[in-house]
């Protein structure tokens, strides 16, 4: 089996998530399951490829894995709130973003880059209408924008220009 350079695996890994973006924000349906676990199953083989274990529920307690493999969220968002003592919503975002898909993607993703030292920064890219919009103080304005160039909902949004507002200040 041939080897690859790390920066190789870097751009591919880069490939695939702008597929998947430009995907998503060219249907602003989302992808099917059947993609999402192809997707995964070729993330994966990266991931091992490069020697890059990814377990995101190896460090939590067991019943909270057991909630997890078992596909029961709401007994896992639960179960992480008593052993963490956490919040409802920090737990909720939490648990979903281990078992959703999409999330999973994302962090293995993460994991891949960080493993080859390439920063990603995912607002980069953001255009100036929208940071222009942050500077002025202006957040609905720049929600509204990011949500017109991006597609995601405004949650996703909302998120996205508080953090970018939080590291501009």
């Amino acid at each position: 089996m041939p080897t690859f350079p790390p920066v190789a695996i870097g751009v591919f890994a880069g490939l695939v998530f702008y597929s998947i973006a430009r995907a998503v924000f060219a249907s602003r349906k989302g992808i099917d399951q059947a993609t999402l676990f192809r997707i995964t199953d070729r993330l994966d083989a990266l991931l091992a490829h490069a020697g890059i274990r990814y377990d995101s529920a190896a460090n939590l307690p067991t019943e909270v894995q057991e909630a997890i493999q078992n596909g029961d969220q709401i007994k896992a968002i639960k179960s992480y709130r008593q052993s963490t003592g956490v919040g409802l919503k920090e737990s909720k975002e939490f648990i979903e973003g281990i078992m959703t898909p999409e999330r999973q993607i994302e962090r293995k993703l993460d994991a891949l880059l960080q493993h080859e030292g390439i920063q990603y920064d995912p607002h980069a890219n953001m255009s100036s209408g929208v940071l222009d919009a942050i500077r002025n103080g202006n957040n609905i304005m720049a929600i509204k924008l990011y949500r017109e160039s991006t597609g995601v909902g405004l949650k996703e949004a909302k998120d996205a220009v508080d953090e970018v507002a939080r590291k501009l200040k």
